[in-house]
């Protein structure tokens, strides 16, 4: 029997990683969803229970601190991995200090996301079980 495909949902603006998902789903290697910010993901995702929660960081550095403060409440749904366009270690390591299971940027090779979302994946799932 296969495994079901992972669902993976992303939480805030992603669309420097849009190519990146959209060949991942095509492929179908995850599926994708998408929540603008916190405030849709509790108005209409709230039940759903992703294998991954991507928290996409702005590009700003004062709402990105904002987006990582989210990090505490949707790591207690399902695996959450950090994205953003920044390679800065200060947002590497902020995003490890609170709990996120990864950090990748809009330059990780695809091999590479692949890798973190398929660990993720099963990461929790474990956890839960």
């Amino acid at each position: 029997m296969k495994n079901p495909t992972p669902r993976v949902l992303v939480v805030g603006e992603a669309s420097p990683f849009g190519s990146v998902f959209a060949q991942l789903q095509s492929s179908g290697q995850f599926h994708f969803d998408y929540a603008a910010d916190l405030a849709e993901l509790r108005a209409t995702r709230r039940h759903e229970r992703p294998n991954v929660i991507l928290l996409a960081l702005p590009h700003e550095r004062s709402a990105a601190e904002g987006a990582l403060s989210w990090l505490e409440l949707l790591k207690q749904r399902a695996a959450v991995v950090v994205i953003g366009c920044r390679e800065e270690m200060y947002f590497y390591l902020a995003s490890m200090e609170r709990g996120a299971f990864d950090y990748f940027t809009s330059h990780t090779p695809l091999p590479e996301v692949v890798r973190v979302l398929e660990n993720a994946a099963t990461a929790f799932d474990r956890q839960a079980a």
